[in-house]
């Protein structure tokens, strides 16, 4: 399996000197196939006990023996060669110079990809009460740093059947996600401006275009209504889609980078897993969108209206200045409406001045983020990692802070709102 995205089906140099349209043209088509088994760095599974109602001295064993069966699952499994733990031990020593252990995904990647990992596991199991746990578990792309995989799943009985179930399942949801990884080139059908408005014109209310699988990649498609369209696997590098009218389009594990989307209609489009890297999103609306293990990293959404589900999207060095992710205040009657970046990586990505209220980032990665006046009021931020995040005259008034990282960040003097935050006693500060 390659760890190169599958748009590099040309170099650098022919995309510059043919341009996308005539490099994806002339692309050959690839067979899906099964991934071969790659090596996978699995890290211990953690023990998180700070929500439990109560503690008993084996809590921590429970989380051990997880880690061993589910260690022993994976290690059955036809897509991957487990790391030696031994080297994941001096590994994880080799990147505690600094005194702060490395426990981000970003510092886990990191010696994932020194050992020569293709993939990469980290669990955690969490204990609510002496009957209910919670297991939670990612895969992530070394290579790329792309989520496959954020589960959590709650777990009933004994601690034995806890460790067993939860590990198997686990192990099971895993094996799965990485064979659903296949390698995908160029579609077979390169279709032009005037055979795309063709099939368009012939679409009706009842029979939506279907789209999948063509590419589309470099034409001027701007303004274009694509009338709800399928475009699931489809290719759209370099495309200009300028106002453009995807409104509840299907673009699942389509491919868009560099893709020009500023000010264009996404409501309700689902953009789950699509390849959206360095696209421009600016003014775009994304109003109940699904972006759910999507790719924007290095894209520009600043401005942008997003109240959408992008858990387990990678966000990292993307801009959201000035973006409008906060909940909708005209859809409170039908329940929160809000922007979810459940397990997300937010890393190095730039949040100046956004809006954030109420917004769920729970679980999601915020190192070395700039969120300098930004507002996350009333926001959900249980377990969220701000390592080294700069969060000067941030807006955080009864934003849930249950076991937050804020370790090194700057500008926690000037953090509005901190004394009337919910649980700032289960986070982590720097000792002043």
């Amino acid at each position: 399996m390659t760890s190169n995205p599958p748009y590099r089906a040309c170099s650098k140099g022919r995309w510059r000197a043919l341009g996308y349209a005539a490099c994806f043209a002339a692309a050959p088509v690839a067979q899906a196939q099964q991934p071969a088994a790659e090596p996978l760095a699995l890290f211990e599974v953690a023990f998180y006990g700070r929500g439990a109602n109560s503690l008993e001295p084996g809590d921590p064993g429970v989380a051990l023996l997880t880690d061993s069966i589910l260690r022993a699952e994976l290690a059955g499994r036809p897509e991957f060669t487990l790391l030696d733990k031994s080297r994941l031990v001096q590994g994880l020593a080799g990147a505690d110079r600094s005194g702060i252990p490395c426990l981000t995904l970003e510092c886990r990647r990191a010696v994932s990809e020194r050992l020569g990992a293709k993939w990469m596991v980290t669990a955690k199991l969490s204990k609510t009460s002496n009957l209910i746990w919670y297991l939670s578990g990612q895969l992530t792309d070394v290579t790329s740093g792309r989520r496959l995989l954020d589960d959590e799943f709650e777990l009933k009985g004994i601690a034995k059947d806890i460790a067993t179930g939860g590990a198997r399942v686990l192990a099971r949801r895993i094996g799965r996600a990485a064979a659903s990884q296949v390698v995908v080139d160029t579609p077979a059908v390169r279709i032009n401006l005037a055979e795309l408005k063709r099939r368009l014109g012939a679409a009706t209310e009842e029979r939506p275009p279907d789209l999948s699988q063509v590419n589309l990649s470099g034409l001027d498609l701007s303004g274009i209504d694509f009338k709800r369209a399928n475009l699931a696997g489809s290719w759209l590098a370099g495309t200009k889609l300028v106002g453009a009218n995807l409104f509840t389009s299907d673009l699942t594990d389509a491919v868009l980078p560099d893709a020009d989307l500023s000010r264009a209609n996404l409501d309700g489009t689902v953009l789950r897993r699509t390849n959206l890297q360095r696209a421009n999103l600016d003014g775009a609306s994304l109003f109940a969108t699904i972006l759910e293990g999507a790719d924007l990293s290095g894209a520009n959404l600043s401005g942008t209206r997003i109240i959408g589900y992008l858990r387990s999207a990678n966000l990292s060095g993307a801009s959201l200045r000035n973006a409008n992710a906060g909940a909708d205040p005209g859809n409170q009657s039908m329940g929160v409406m809000r922007a979810t970046f459940v397990g997300a990586n937010l890393s190095s990505a730039d949040l100046t001045g956004a809006n954030l209220y109420k917004a769920d980032l729970s679980h999601a990665s915020l190192v070395n983020a700039r969120l300098a006046g930004a507002n996350l009021a009333n926001a959900d931020l249980i377990q969220t990692d701000f390592t080294r995040a700069d969060l000067t005259g941030v807006k955080m008034s009864k934003a849930n802070l249950e076991g937050a990282n804020f370790s090194g960040i700057v500008g926690r003097a000037q953090i509005e709102g901190l004394a009337a935050a919910r649980n700032s006693d289960k986070a982590t500060f720097d000792v002043q």
